[in-house]
């Protein structure tokens, strides 16, 4: 039987002993501090949830303002907190400082965080032509992505830096390159 590589991801970190109610379904909490507007913020976790699904992976994508949220970590599988924020507040240095859009916190956090930054997705979404839904859409992808513990590659949205093509994929259902798709078929 062929499992693809972020259900294989999830069920790796079923056994890890943080996580060992997960059963292959993943909650995300989106936690908007920009406010974004509705036509935005749904088309994004609608492609992210859509991408995850034709990975092979169940998530619920839930979105709610600082505040109003009154949600609490699932009774099982992952859960994981992206935080969608106007702007990266402190500079980095080095490679990561380019553009960045978004990042995730990979060390021990429970439950497992990330960011997106709205500022950058916009600049993305000028350079690029397509909706900022989608640009959004692609950036809570890779972070959570990252946050699963997927690496960097070389095309599709675990890309360093996403390409109009690879959101388009994105959009087609095809978040996930080629190379992982051939580790998939492998088996």
């Amino acid at each position: 039987m062929r499992i693809p590589p972020l259900a294989r991801v999830l069920l790796a970190m079923a056994a890890a002993q943080w996580c060992a109610c997960a059963q292959g379904h993943i909650t995300v909490t989106v936690f908007d501090y920009v406010n974004a507007p509705h036509s935005e913020i749904a088309p994004a976790v609608e492609t992210a949830r859509r991408a995850f699904l034709a990975a092979g992976v169940e998530s619920q994508w839930l979105v709610c303002r600082p505040g109003d949220c009154q949600t609490g970590r699932p009774a099982n599988g992952l859960y994981l907190e992206l935080f969608l924020m106007p702007r990266l507040v402190t500079q980095l240095t080095g490679h990561a400082a380019r553009h960045l859009a978004g990042y995730a916190m990979t060390g021990p956090f429970v439950p497992p965080r990330g960011y997106a930054f709205y500022d950058s997705a916009r600049t993305v979404a000028d350079r690029t032509l397509r909706p900022m839904g989608v640009v959004l859409g692609c950036i809570l992808i890779h972070e959570a992505g990252h946050l699963l513990g997927l690496d960097h590659q070389r095309s599709g949205v675990m890309r360093d830096h996403v390409e109009a093509a690879d959101m388009d994929n994105a959009l087609m259902g095809r978040a996930f390159n080629s190379e992982e798709q051939k580790e998939d078929r492998k088996s």
